[in-house]
């Protein structure tokens, strides 16, 4: 089943934290957190870890490349109104 019931042409908030904010490394800075709404492209079966899948996205450019230059952790979120991400 894909992850939250995502399938292809759900809206999805794309969530990048850093990974010391997560393994509760404190810090005197707050935690930056980087957010961007992305398109649900394919779902299919992680190969390589037993229960993992692969998730492709569709963002637009400046939300591409804020994803991709940030470090940490990154977590999918359903963006529907019921959601609260």
């Amino acid at each position: 089943m894909p992850p939250l019931g995502q399938a292809a042409g759900t809206r999805v908030a794309v969530l990048v934290t850093s990974s010391a904010a997560q393994a509760g490394v404190k810090s005197d800075e707050p935690a930056a957190a980087r957010r961007a709404t992305a398109s649900v492209v394919s779902v299919a079966e992680g190969g390589d870890q037993a229960g993992g899948q692969l998730v492709t996205l569709l963002l637009e450019i400046a939300s591409a490349e804020t994803v991709a230059a940030a470090s940490g952790d990154v977590s999918l979120c359903s963006s529907d109104r019921r959601s609260r991400c």
